[in-house]
């Protein structure tokens, strides 16, 4: 594993297949590792900010999960392939490190800390599971990987903005003509990677085998949140998750949404990981 970094503020780490994932250092303190949600990275979404908010306490690592961005991507995608990414941004910051993740993010975390040693503790944030409920449309995923196996990422956000964030279709239009639309599309295609990440989460009928098994051999703390102001769906799911953690806590962060306060997540994990 080898780490290099060019004449920007980004950095590579090179993952167990060989692909280079591109990071960001900020602040200091203990490692902590933040973990993004779907399409976004380092260049758009939630994370920098918060790492800002963060910065004062803790040297925070961001970093573009693979396909995004700065990072490559080798194929043949597996989401083991994901943990090994994240094991090897933690080997970068000393081999030890908190870890926070978001959405989809937060999930692909949870999914991966029984293999990962040098994680301290954990916090997440909104893992988008359905416990209960229709869940996604069964045909959501065949569509998206036929649509990414051509290469379609424009057809690819609307598939996913329409029937997965439920987003009318003339906003998604008017999305088109913003800037981060440019940026969305061109990692359009790890929406695929998501998916496989979420696996069997989002059908309604509660937690896969697999999370639950990964849930059941995690030792460490983990805080697992959800926004007050958020859909219950997120409530129940967040509730699912941390009834099957040894060593889960649960706290929903007042008035907030799936697009948390950097603020006030940034409380939640100072408080959770310096106690």
């Amino acid at each position: 594993m080898t780490t290099t970094e060019n004449t920007t503020d980004t950095r590579f780490v090179t993952s167990a297949d060989g692909t280079p994932i591109a990071y960001s250092v900020v602040g200091t303190g203990p490692a902590l590792v933040l973990v993004d949600g779907a399409l976004c990275s380092r260049a758009f979404g939630p994370l920098t900010p918060l790492a800002a908010h963060l910065a004062e306490h803790f040297t925070v690592h961001t970093y573009d999960r693979r396909g995004r961005n700065e990072s490559g991507d080798a194929g043949d995608y597996d989401r083991t392939k994901e943990t090994h990414d994240l094991a090897a941004v933690i080997e970068a910051a000393g081999g030890s490190a908190y870890v926070y993740g978001v959405s989809s993010g937060a999930v692909l975390v949870l999914r991966s800390v029984p293999a990962i040693p040098g994680i301290r503790a954990v916090a997440v944030y909104e893992a988008p599971v359905m416990v209960e409920g229709d869940g996604i449309p069964a045909t959501y995923v065949p569509r998206l990987e036929a649509l990414a196996a051509e290469g379609r990422n424009a057809e690819i956000l609307e598939l996913f903005n329409t029937e997965i964030i439920g987003m009318p279709a003339e906003f998604v239009e008017q999305m088109k003509a913003m800037p981060m639309w440019s940026l969305m599309e061109a990692g359009a295609s790890t929406l695929v990677h998501d998916a496989r990440v979420m696996g069997g989460c989002q059908q309604g009928a509660g937690l896969d085998p697999e999370l639950i098994a990964a849930l059941s051999e995690t030792t460490v703390p983990v805080l697992v949140m959800d926004g007050g102001a958020s859909p219950s769906s997120m409530r129940t799911g967040a509730d699912a998750i941390a009834a099957r953690l040894p060593h889960g806590f649960r706290r929903t962060l007042d008035g907030q949404t799936h697009e948390a306060d950097p603020a006030a997540v940034s409380a939640a994990l100072i408080a959770s990981f310096t106690r």
